[in-house]
């Protein structure tokens, strides 16, 4: 059995270290809460930093109990049925869609919908939670095939692929690259070899910075190089393309790579505003939404949560509240109504969904300038290189 070094809080908010044994991190967790005290860090008692908790694997994440699977498995069953009505308007939808992985996700639905009999496509569904927590909106009590297909689309968001924006923004930087590539190639090729032959010619002194300038374009220009760089470039291109390939035959209910801080709190408050609209206790929510994102410290996180809030206490972990963030415990916790709840969880999953594409904006909004000043700077020092001599030749003439 593993040893577990930890450290945490007791009841009067003291530190506390030591080591517990358990078969796995949550088993240890559930100990020193069972103990009254609040975990801050936990791991491995040896080959671990003391202070870091050790990865995370999938025997370690905890599992719904047996009466929550129940309940689970009855609404499948629902959701299935009612899910079935929307296969035709799916289907003219996937085919308008271009080929991405939102789309074989769309398709790999439509296909578990259809599977055999509502049972069987129901198992299959229940270990997608991406895919059945969008379809919660179409077991609502409305038969208006229109608002279903509707409710469905808007919360139907699977993929955190790169978006036709990011790869868009791509261009600019690979057209500046190639063009400054381009120039600089082109002065290697025409322009240096004329200054090289008249230094040479009147036996002149280089300076540092001439020699440099020399020195780069000579490496630029030179054929081993430019076939090494070519060479890359194509198996690099190459791996790329067979990466995307094999990603894109396994991807299915969850996507090829976990997603980042932001992409994960964006799904995360969605699907629990989803749950929550759906009337499903809020810690059952917790644990549901966060087992649909593929972020096992999320996870952990949402499930000592809900288990505190399931025994009517407060959340006191500092990580824990950091890693859930503050405004979706509060969304949870407060004593709102369930349209309010769900209205502030969508808003906070809107605000992390701008906060997520504010970075590749400003990383590119920034290329531009700092793209302008290398350029800039490679070229006047190529200038200056090549006129420091003809200067030095021009007062010794004169």
């Amino acid at each position: 059995m593993p040893q577990f070094r930890y450290q945490a809080l007791n009841a009067e908010n003291q530190p506390l270290a030591g080591e517990i044994l358990a078969d796995s991190v949550a088993q240890a967790i559930s100990q020193l809460e069972v103990a009254g005290l609040t975990v801050q860090s936990i791991g491995y008692a040896s080959g671990q930093r003391p202070g870091l908790p050790p990865p995370l694997v999938k025997s370690d994440l905890p599992q719904l109990s047996t009466a929550e699977q129940a309940v689970l498995d009855a609404r499948m069953v629902q959701i299935v049925e009612r899910g079935r009505s929307l296969v035709p308007a799916l289907s003219a939808y996937a085919a308008e869609m271009p080929s991405s992985r939102s789309r074989r996700q769309l398709l790999d639905l439509m296909r578990i919908l259809q599977s055999g009999e509502t049972s069987h496509a129901a198992a299959a569904l229940s270990h997608k939670p991406a895919y059945w927590i969008p379809l919660l909106a179409s077991a609502a009590d409305s038969g208006d095939l229109c608002q279903m297909l509707q409710a469905f689309l808007r919360d139907y968001q699977p993929s955190t692929e790169s978006s036709p924006r990011g790869r868009g923004g791509l261009v600019y930087p690979v057209i500046v690259v190639c063009f400054a590539a381009a120039v600089f190639w082109f002065l290697g090729i025409v322009v240096i070899p004329v200054f090289r032959d008249l230094f040479a010619g009147f036996g002149l002194r280089l300076p540092e910075l001439t020699q440099g300038v020399l020195s780069f374009y000579a490496a630029i220009t030179n054929v081993t190089f430019v076939g090494i760089v070519v060479a890359v470039g194509i198996v690099a291109f190459i791996v790329s393309r067979i990466l995307r390939t094999a990603a894109g035959g396994r991807a299915s209910g969850h996507v090829a790579r976990p997603p980042g801080r932001s992409a994960a709190l964006v799904q995360f408050s969605r699907y629990l505003a989803e749950l929550l609209d759906a009337d499903f206790e809020p810690a059952s929510s917790l644990r549901l939404a966060s087992s649909a994102v593929d972020r096992p410290r999320l996870k952990m996180a949402a499930w000592r949560m809900a288990s505190q809030i399931e025994a009517g206490g407060l959340v006191e972990s500092v990580t824990d509240r950091r890693t859930v963030t503050a405004s979706v415990l509060h969304a949870v916790t407060a004593d709102l109504p369930r349209r309010a709840r769900t209205a502030t969880l969508r808003e906070i999953s809107q605000c992390h969904a701008e906060r997520g594409g504010a970075a590749p904006a400003w990383t590119q909004g920034a290329f531009e300038p700092i793209s302008i000043l290398v350029v800039g700077f490679l070229v006047a020092m190529t200038v200056i290189g090549l006129y420091l001599p003809l200067l030095s030749l021009i007062q010794a003439l004169s």
